[in-house]
């Protein structure tokens, strides 16, 4: 085995808190990362962790292997997306977690797209509304669409930004009347999202001043796509990511209510761990993602 995976083996071994963690990420015997270890021991002369039967900590031989391994690493992908520039064959596997919604709506011909110019780069793609743990999980990356994320241990790149925004159908609206101030919202049923706030909503108005409105809702429901298509069904006032209602409103499902109004919690992130190297295939990755938001804008 070479240095060079030796010392990859065990950066993953500290970031995973353990072997066995490691060794699952990288879909390999537990032996085989304990002997990994074992010759970077070897090569070196020293204790890279104290172990115990239930914890794994660095020695201070170890603090200063991972700070200079970190190094190693990182430049070696600095080289590859170098190298990469002039020949990007990207080959292995990529790794990603995306938010449900936001990958069917969104994210189809830009995967697509970006399949087509590295047709040899296996794509692993997790649609889920879940939260995961970037690191321990073993994800390349995750998108994120946010407002403000809360884990400061990840880098993140911001990808592009939007809005949510007030929807209903013409059926209800014809049923119930629409809208025509934030105060009429008091007298509306909403269907919401089970992380928004069930009694309030945050609305920014147009000098970007901030207002809570106080409303009511009977349907919580923790998708965005169900969300609409049961304000289409004229169930009620929907607070939906723009990029979900576009369609719908072109095509005369949905109308926007109280167009000066929105809420700037639409942001996408591409997020990643912090103490890891980037592969050429996430930057990549990331760098396409960019450039086809600012083609194609939230």
């Amino acid at each position: 085995m070479s240095q060079l995976e030796n010392l990859r083996n065990f950066v993953r071994i500290v970031e995973c808190n353990g072997i066995g963690r490691a060794a699952d990420q990288m879909s390999i015997a537990k032996s085989v990362v304990s002997r990994r270890l074992a010759e970077l021991e070897n090569q070196y002369g020293v204790k890279l962790f104290n172990r115990t039967t239930r914890k794994l900590s660095l020695t201070e031989a170890g603090q200063t292997c991972y700070q200079h391994a970190m190094g190693i690493l990182d430049a070696m992908g600095e080289m590859e997306s170098q190298l990469s520039n002039q020949h990007q064959q990207l080959k292995g596997t990529l790794n990603v977690a995306l938010p449900l919604d936001f990958a069917v709506e969104r994210m189809g011909e830009a995967i697509n797209e970006f399949k087509q110019l590295h047709p040899q780069l296996a794509l692993n793609l997790d649609l889920s509304d879940n939260v995961i743990d970037v690191v321990e999980t073993g994800v390349d990356l995750a998108i994120r669409v946010t407002a403000q994320l809360g884990d400061s241990t990840l880098q993140a790149r911001t990808l592009a930004s939007g809005n949510m925004i007030l929807v209903a159908s013409p059926d209800y609206l014809k049923q119930h009347g629409t809208p025509d101030s934030i105060d009429d919202l008091s007298e509306h049923s909403f269907i919401l999202y089970p992380s928004s706030g069930l009694s309030q909503l945050t609305l920014q108005d147009q000098l970007g001043q901030i207002i809570q409105v106080p409303i009511s809702t009977d349907i919580v429901v923790n998708s965005g796509r169900f969300i609409k298509e049961l304000c289409v069904l004229g169930r009620g006032i929907a607070f939906e990511p723009e990029f979900i209602c576009q369609k719908a409103i072109e095509q005369g499902e949905l109308v926007r209510l109280l167009p000066q109004y929105s809420s700037p919690t639409g942001h996408v992130h591409a997020v990643y761990a912090q103490n890891k190297f980037v592969p050429v295939k996430v930057r990549v990755f990331i760098d396409f993602l960019v450039d086809w938001f600012e083609k194609h804008p939230m």
